[in-house]
């Protein structure tokens, strides 16, 4: 199965969510509030086989009954069952990447149906199989179909799971019994409980142990059926999957969420949509990363073809989980005012997710042309905050990023196109068309009279603070002087106390540490911000003085 659009009106914090879905693997990033969360949770409902899920007035859009829950999901690739004349054949759509959805199927299109879920204040669901040719004849999809739509979510309480309790991933493993061995286990449990062993219940822990394997899980001393001690009656829930003596349960969150989505793959057969919500919860961060490689859903995977997982949906925080994705499979959540948007992030954006993988979870963002201005707005903005107590950049959400030099525009304006509020710091000795941003809310900040980076900090610092940097340059460029037509230290500081001499000797400087390149990482960069801030008080009529207090302002703005 695989989910091609989701259409979700007044549900929890989402007024309206309209969203075309492309990807196999979804990764559902955003701020707090964005309503991750809330679409899988929207996903969960509309098609799982639940026929009483619990509903409340807090599930309506700002508390208000009046407005009627609706959730549509339009799924392909359907199981044979579902697609026969007498159940749903007749109300199937089209889908095709021309046109999108389309009501009625053509001899390209991929067939699909669209569930529509409806929760009015009654509190009562509705599940329907609609298409809007046939509107006022829709009809009802029993649980029973909709458990075939392969659906699995795994939350943060996972140990329900663990257990053979009704619906969970053990049960459906071991589905082909009728319960009659539960049965006869009760009748000898005071005598021979712990000695009585249920084959096919050790079959499918030892399956499960296997399948956690590739997860990272090392039981201690194997996995197997027996009696949960905090159970009081002998029936399917009494049985839990245990490491020797020890429940799994006891196990920490990590390991008790890597079992519980072993199992869920396990137990796939047709092809599932498994719904993950916050993936890294429990977890280090090199099982983090392992679990993206394991879950990912590519045609040429191996975990397609073992586990035939179809599409994947995670909600992630985690810096570690995006820099293992790829930039495809990453999606933005927008939150404005209850009207939801879900952006793709383009591949041309693949670098960023593995340099600057945090940036993609800050909401305003300092795209930075070189690494020297990355490096001293990371040491200025430190000083800001321990200067008068201020809030920096971390405080306001903000996040500096090397923008990969004359290209830092055009990372700009994608990340803007993603609704990131951005800030650009560039050079101007770069020939870009400005007009470009004419429409556009982007900051822009860069040195005046078109100048680079090194002529600015020359120009316009003292010439004692000159002094300290040439020396900080020294001890990594020794041929510093030579490049600058100089003797030593003591020729630069006569010539910069010359009026006739001074600019020109501040120019030479400059060109030579653009030539030698000897503020171009971010650690020098950092060290040449320590001197700045040293002088910048001093040189408040300054077009460095400008341009940071420019910085700061925005980085301040709420």
């Amino acid at each position: 199965m695989r989910i091609r659009h989701l259409s979700i009106k007044n549900f929890r914090g989402i007024k309206e969510l309209d969203w075309t879905i492309d990807a196999l693997t979804v990764c559902l990033i955003g701020g707090n509030n964005s309503t991750k969360t809330t679409i899988l949770d929207a996903i969960d409902l509309v098609l799982s086989s639940r026929w009483n899920p619990a509903l409340s007035d807090s599930d309506f859009y700002l508390v208000n009954a009046d407005n009627t829950i609706t959730i549509e999901a339009t799924v392909s690739n359907l199981p044979d069952s579902l697609m026969r004349e007498q159940k749903y054949g007749g109300y199937f759509r089209g889908w095709n990447l021309k046109c999108g959805l389309v009501d009625e199927p053509g001899i390209d299109d991929e067939p699909c149906l669209t569930v529509q879920l409806t929760v009015d204040k009654t509190l009562e669901p509705k599940w329907l199989v609609i298409n809007d040719r046939l509107h006022g004849d829709e009809r009802r999809i029993h649980a029973r179909d909709r458990e075939q739509l392969g659906i699995s979510k795994v939350g943060s309480y996972v140990d329900r799971d663990l257990t053979w309790g009704r619906g969970t991933a053990l049960a459906r493993l071991t589905a082909s019994h009728d319960g009659s061995d539960f049965a006869s286990m009760g009748r000898t449990a005071r005598d021979a409980i712990k000695d009585t062993t249920l084959e096919f219940l050790l079959d499918a822990t030892k399956k499960v142990e296997a399948d956690s394997r590739s997860y990272g899980i090392k039981p201690e001393c194997g996995f197997r059926p027996l009696v949960d001690s905090e159970s009081l009656a002998i029936g399917t829930s009494t049985f839990s999957i245990h490491d020797g003596d020890v429940p799994v349960k006891r196990r920490g969150l990590g390991d008790r969420r890597l079992v519980s989505l072993a199992m869920q793959k396990s137990v796939t057969n047709d092809g599932t949509i498994l719904l993950i919500d916050e993936l890294e919860h429990g977890l280090e961060p090199y099982r983090i990363r392992n679990l993206v490689r394991l879950l990912r859903v590519d045609t040429g995977s191996r975990i397609l073809t073992e586990s035939k997982l179809a599409q994947v949906f995670f909600t992630t925080h985690s810096s570690v989980a995006i820099e293992e994705s790829y930039a495809a499979e990453l999606h933005i959540v927008r939150n404005d005012d209850g009207i939801i948007s879900v952006n793709r992030v383009t591949e041309d954006l693949q670098a960023i997710v593995r340099t600057h993988s945090e940036a993609l979870l800050t909401p305003r963002l300092v795209v930075c042309e070189g690494k020297t201005e990355l490096g001293l707005l990371r040491y200025i903005d430190s000083t800001w905050q321990m200067a008068d107590g201020s809030s920096g950049m971390t405080a306001n959400g903000v996040c500096p990023i090397f923008g990969g030099g004359s290209s830092s525009h055009r990372l700009a304006l994608a990340l803007y196109e993603l609704g990131y509020e951005i800030l650009l710091f560039v050079d101007d000795d770069v020939l870009i068309d400005w007009s470009q941003f004419d429409s556009k809310s982007i900051e822009i900040v860069k040195w005046a009279d078109s100048a680079r980076t090194e002529t600015r900090i020359f120009s316009d610092l003292p010439a004692c603070t000159i002094l300290k940097i040439v020396c900080d340059v020294l001890r990594r460029k020794p041929d510093f002087l030579t490049r600058a037509g100089v003797q030593d230290i003591e020729q630069i500081k006569q010539r910069l106390s010359d009026e006739d001499s001074s600019e020109r000797m501040r120019q030479t400087l400059a060109d030579a540490a653009n030539e030698l390149g000897v503020f171009k990482r971010i650690d020098h960069g950092e060290e040449l911000g320590n001197r700045i801030v040293e002088s910048l008080e001093s040189i408040p009529c300054t077009d460095l003085y400008r341009a940071l207090a420019e910085i700061r302002s925005w980085v301040n703005r709420r």
